[in-house]
């Protein structure tokens, strides 16, 4: 079984009292409906989107909205993926435990199959997911089997239970970093997996915050960290020292992921600060919005709040895409309300006019 080497610093320590902070604010701060939705879909364009970007995939954040609020029915076949991936660890939460066979199901969807035993929605296990060839200081690809089984064996184990959630995750990325025993998608996976030791440790933030994929928005920090993660495989001597039933092989020198969990857990804790100041902005517009009245919007007309958040502008050629259910002239007359509420602008004439926010307004 895996065993990490660490120690926790007086600098982890408080970062990880920065994000108790968000998390209290998370848990009791009341805002509206509507805004706690928004902070939800951004959070997972955020994880998206970091994702891709590590990936060396640059995708224009507005059409993963698009995609995530049903107006484009076939997004990048990687985003559609991404995001079921992350609904499959929102079921995998309501386990006590993860395993290897886990893996397996999160790297099928990740890759699109449908296989047997599966469903679009559900697929089964991949049979062949680990990594074929050998990576300079990284073990052999006949190892990576038993390496992964590890990992899940401490995860699952007392000492994995016991281990704070926020340093855990940190212990997750940086063994799959170091493993890299995925045929693809390794660094994807990794944040998967601390996904889900976040959420299962009452860390997800109510899904207002992603913060396991803070370190990526630190591209030169997360460079240097990586070095910390660098350990030299071996290859394992038999000698009469050895015990017969154990097969020669490589052996990791020895670790301190100390520097790793200092840096990933500050990252963490810079990106709970700002989280933070946003609900306790939105807590306090809350309160206003409530006592002025502006808070009694109609679903319909919290729709085209968000949209206008998200896209800046809503014009007559979108009307179809936003609302497909209902008449233009339904749509305009929801637009004229908010107007009247003071919230949206109108701007042009005739068909080639076009609704904004009100500068001063939600």
């Amino acid at each position: 079984m895996y065993i990490p080497e660490y120690t926790i610093t007086n600098k982890t320590l408080q970062n990880i009292t920065v994000i108790e902070y968000l998390k209290a604010v998370a848990e009791t701060k009341v805002i509206l409906p509507s805004w706690e939705k928004n902070l939800k879909k951004e959070a997972q364009v955020q994880f998206i989107k970091n994702n891709l970007n590590l990936l060396g995939i640059r995708t224009d954040v507005k059409e993963i909205k698009k995609y995530l609020d049903g107006l484009v029915k076939k997004p990048a076949e990687l985003v559609e993926n991404i995001k079921k991936s992350m609904d499959y660890v929102q079921i995998l939460v309501q386990s006590p435990e993860i395993g290897e066979e886990d893996l397996r199901v999160l790297y099928g969807i990740l890759l699109g199959q449908v296989l047997e035993g599966g469903t679009q929605d559900t697929p089964a296990k991949v049979t062949k997911m680990y990594r074929e060839t050998p990576v300079e200081n990284k073990p052999n690809p006949e190892e990576l089997l038993a390496e992964t089984v590890g990992l899940f064996d401490w995860l699952n184990s007392l000492d994995g239970r016991e281990t704070h959630p926020l340093i855990k995750a940190a212990i997750v990325k940086a063994r799959f970093t170091q493993l890299m025993p995925l045929k693809n998608y390794n660094e994807l996976m990794g944040n998967l997996l601390a996904f889900y030791v976040l959420s299962t440790g009452k860390y997800g933030i109510k899904n207002f915050a992603h913060l396991e994929v803070a370190y990526a928005e630190d591209a030169a920090g997360y460079r240097e960290a990586q070095k910390d993660l660098a350990i030299t495989w071996t290859v394992r001597e038999n000698s009469a020292e050895t015990p017969e039933n154990l097969d020669a092989g490589t052996v990791p020198e020895e670790e301190d992921l100390t520097p790793w969990i200092d840096f990933y857990i500050s990252a963490m804790a810079s990106k709970a600060a700002s989280i933070k100041e946003e609900i306790l902005l939105l807590s306090k517009d809350t309160k206003i919005a409530t006592a002025t009245g502006r808070a009694k919007l109609s679903k319909r007309q919290e729709r085209i709040i968000r949209y206008l958040q998200d896209y800046g502008m809503l014009q007559n050629k979108d009307f179809g895409r936003l609302f497909p259910e209902i008449s233009e002239d339904t749509v305009l007359r929801e637009l004229k309300k908010l107007i009247k509420k003071d919230l949206v602008v109108k701007r042009g004439r005739t068909k080639s006019s076009r609704y904004e926010l009100k500068q001063e307004g939600l």
